[in-house]
């Protein structure tokens, strides 16, 4: 076969390389159609980003709603460097209130004052250790203050001079201290719970 030759280029190789670029594509797939009366075809759906809606209320309050804080609760919008600090202490610690507090002269000289005391706490605590300090101390009662309740156990009654002191277990509500003194004197109340 004789070739020619154009630009440094032969006739055969050109018809070679144009045999070479020849594409045969094969015949389509032939498509099968299924139909399922289950299963429903959905329109396409566009990834859209989601609508953001803001609102702002009250001042200082750019794109926020109302903020309720309850007992406890912890709100921060915004800023910087924030640190919150949660001074939730639990149960108030219990403590002995006097109520009430009437005196009566007897007639031997001697005093008797009578205290209505409560127990405020949030939680019952497991004991009450009271103390009563009066000069000339000569008696003390301690119960409930419930109609028909006129005595109580009282743990680790210590009794001396001018002083008085007793434990209680499980106190709750409302009590009645009677003290009764040889003369009409200030009367000091304390209180100790565990």
């Amino acid at each position: 076969m004789a070739a020619l030759l154009f630009g440094g280029y032969s006739f055969a190789s050109s018809i070679l390389e144009m045999r070479a670029t020849i594409k045969i594509s094969a015949p389509p797939a032939p498509q099968i159609m299924v139909e399922n009366p289950k299963v429903s075809t959905l329109p396409a759906q566009k990834n859209k980003p989601p609508k953001v809606q803001q609102r702002t209320e009250g001042d200082n309050s750019p794109n926020i709603g109302t903020i309720t804080q309850g007992p406890g609760g912890i709100a921060q919008v915004g800023g910087q460097g924030n640190q919150a600090t949660i001074n939730n202490f639990g149960a108030r610690l219990p403590k002995l209130v006097k109520v009430s507090e009437t005196g009566t002269a007897n007639p031997d000289g001697s005093y008797a004052t009578e205290c209505v005391l409560r127990i405020e706490s949030d939680v019952a605590p497991g004991h009450l250790t009271f103390q009563i300090s009066a000069q000339g101390l000569q008696d003390v009662t301690f119960y409930p203050n419930v109609a028909g309740v006129t005595s109580i156990q009282l743990l680790n009654v210590l009794k001396g001079g001018d002083s008085y002191k007793a434990t209680v277990n499980g106190p709750s509500g409302e009590y009645l201290l009677s003290v009764k003194t040889s003369q009409k004197t200030p009367i000091s109340i304390g209180a100790t719970f565990n």
